[in-house]
């Protein structure tokens, strides 16, 4: 009770958290830690020699001094009341264009998107959530907040094991499972062991991060028959969910869309082909106050309290949003546009792809056209037996 009872105080005692990704190399951890101006670094005893020295590391399990039983103290302190602009996390991006900046989320846009995200997800007490993603990442870290805001439970696996994930559906009568698509496809190879174990606990599907196909939409439905399947959209510069499963009028989800704005979301889809696609440009409660220490690479993203997201999307006649591919990732190819995700959907609708991925390869008439690495399945039911193949289409 006493330690419960501090890490509820250590948590408003107004500090801000840097999540940081424990698989990148040292240089970028380290990177990250001077940039945020890290005081304290908690980590297991494995990743001390990424923090490098500039930190004082709490470690998990360690008996001596810079153990985190040593660090620990049950006094009384002043609780940390925060403001509507401060910081309550500061999450990195992935930094694949460039050096990781931190993303300023505060403390009433995340309390407002918790909210969000319970109510338009109809979570309750009753719900159980898997969570194998890293926690460094904000999809696994909303998901927590989230199930727990409600009231709910969560199963953490320290990784993801697909065997150990199947088991847990029957073992804590799962009601929500989490993840993204790659690891979905992986849960479907596990024929067997799902067909022993008891699925009917299992009421949503809750997938992100990447774009899943409608093969593997289908194959999943027809495991979890019952369930229903939810695609999710976020940013994390922008919260960084910004669409409900739900629609204010009742209308029945798409199951390939993303969602429908919240109530306090303004979307503008700019310099696209029409009015119903392009780039997404956003105004909530949730965006990102700014980056850390970065003036100018905020007012590129960032005008008057509306984020340039990057990511083009489309919307059809009843308000539901699909994604369509990332602006940077557009291509052109005789005088067109090409999305690679859109086109990597449409050939993973094929029973027999399992996975595609399209990059522009240079042509000296078109400029480029399209480069695609395709993964067949010679039985669609027997993930066994692949083969791979490349073509560029001219």
């Amino acid at each position: 009770y006493r330690r419960q009872r501090q890490m509820c105080i250590r948590d408003r005692v107004g500090c801000v958290p840097v999540m940081v990704n424990a698989k990148l190399p040292a240089d970028q951890v380290q990177f990250i830690l001077k940039d945020a101006g890290a005081k304290i670094t908690f980590c297991e005893k494995e990743f001390v020699s990424l923090c490098g020295h500039q930190t004082r590391c709490v470690v998990f399990g360690a008996d001596d001094i810079n153990g985190y039983n040593e660090f620990i103290d049950f006094g009384e302190l002043d609780i940390f009341v925060p403001g509507p602009n401060d910081v309550a996390e500061q999450p990195y991006t992935s930094g694949s264009t460039g050096r990781p900046k931190g993303v300023l989320l505060h403390h009433v846009g995340q309390r407002w998107l918790v909210d969000q995200l319970v109510s338009s997800r109809d979570m309750s007490a009753k719900d159980c959530s898997i969570i194998s993603a890293p926690l460094y990442h904000k999809n696994a870290l909303l998901a927590v907040k989230s199930a727990l805001a409600c009231g709910g439970r969560v199963v953490l696996l320290s990784r993801f094991d697909v065997k150990d994930y199947v088991e847990s559906i029957e073992k804590h009568r799962l009601t929500i499972l989490t993840g993204v698509p790659t690891m979905y496809a992986l849960l479907l190879q596990q024929e067997e062991l799902l067909g022993k174990t008891d699925l009917s606990s299992v009421r949503v599907l809750s997938m992100g991060s990447a774009p899943a196909s409608e093969v593997l939409l289908d194959n999943l439905q027809e495991v979890f028959p019952q369930a229903r399947i939810n695609l999710n959209y976020g940013i994390t510069e922008g919260g960084p969910i910004l669409l409900s499963w739900k629609h204010e009028k009742g209308l029945k989800k798409p199951r390939a869309s993303i969602g429908y704005p919240f109530s306090e979301v303004e979307i503008k889809l700019a310099n696209g082909p029409n009015v119903d696609e392009g780039i997404l440009f956003t105004r909530n409660p949730g965006v990102m106050l700014g980056y850390h220490n970065l003036p100018q690479e905020t007012e590129k993203v960032l005008e008057k309290g509306w984020l340039n997201t990057g990511d083009i999307l489309r919307r059809d006649k009843d308000g539901w949003y699909f994604f369509v591919g990332r602006s940077d990732d557009m291509f052109v190819t005789g005088g067109e546009n090409v999305y690679p995700g859109y086109v990597e959907t449409l050939l993973e609708r094929h029973p027999d792809v399992m996975q595609a991925v399209v990059v522009p390869a240079p042509n000296a008439l078109k400029a480029h056209v399209p480069h695609l690495s395709l993964i067949h399945i010679s039985e669609p039911t027997r993930l066994g037996m692949i083969s791979y193949a490349v073509f560029c289409l001219k």
